[in-house]
Parts: structure tokens; sequence; C-alpha cells
């Protein structure tokens, strides 16, 4: 999916823009396919950002530390969930927010 685009559920459409902007969601997508990663609302920093660029070769991932690492004691943890969607197609705002929505309620 290299030079792909990107799509996500603040309706940001750029590579520049989206690389690092927080979102619920985040679809990236090129040659008739893609992928969304959703952001589960119990996430540390919900909404997280994330990672996309096209350009020398695609790639998109969930970026909860994409400003600042965390910091964690030596016993601490920490937890993430995302869920991930394949799809063909165009990526549709509407059909990702519905996707997202339901996920969020299952999960």
């Amino acid at each position: 999916m290299d030079g792909g685009s990107v799509l996500n559920s603040n309706g940001t459409s750029t590579i520049e823009k989206a690389n690092g902007e927080p979102a619920r969601w985040c679809a990236y997508s090129g040659n008739m396919a893609g992928v969304a990663m959703f952001d589960h609302r119990g996430n540390p920093r919900h909404p997280n950002a994330f990672f996309v660029m096209n350009k020398a070769f695609g790639y998109m991932s969930a970026a909860p530390t994409f400003r600042a690492p965390f910091e964690l004691a030596a016993n601490q943890s920490i937890r993430f969930r995302w869920g991930v969607l394949a799809f063909s197609g165009e990526p549709k705002s509407e059909a990702l927010d519905r996707r997202f929505q339901k996920w969020s309620k299952e999960g």
C-alpha cells in the first residue's frame, strides 16, 4: 500500500496532518484495500495519536508515546487495547464511525 491515503475520526485526510494527531480511529488504504485501527476508550491518553506515512513505504500504527513516554515504576504495568478492521474499497467515515461505536460498546 505504498503511497496510500489516510482518513481518521477527525476527518483528516492528509498524511502530514494525521501523523501524530489524536483520533478515535485511523484508517490507511491503497490499491482498493485498507486497514483501520480503533483506539479503546480505556487506553491511557485516549484518543491516542497515530503514526502514519506513505513515503518511502506505507505504514500506520497506534502511537501512544508520539509526544511523550510513559514512566512506570518497577512493578507497575500498563494495558492497551486496539481493534483492527481490514476492508476493501475506499474508507467511508460514517461506516468506520459505526464500526468503532459498535466495537467500543462490545469491548
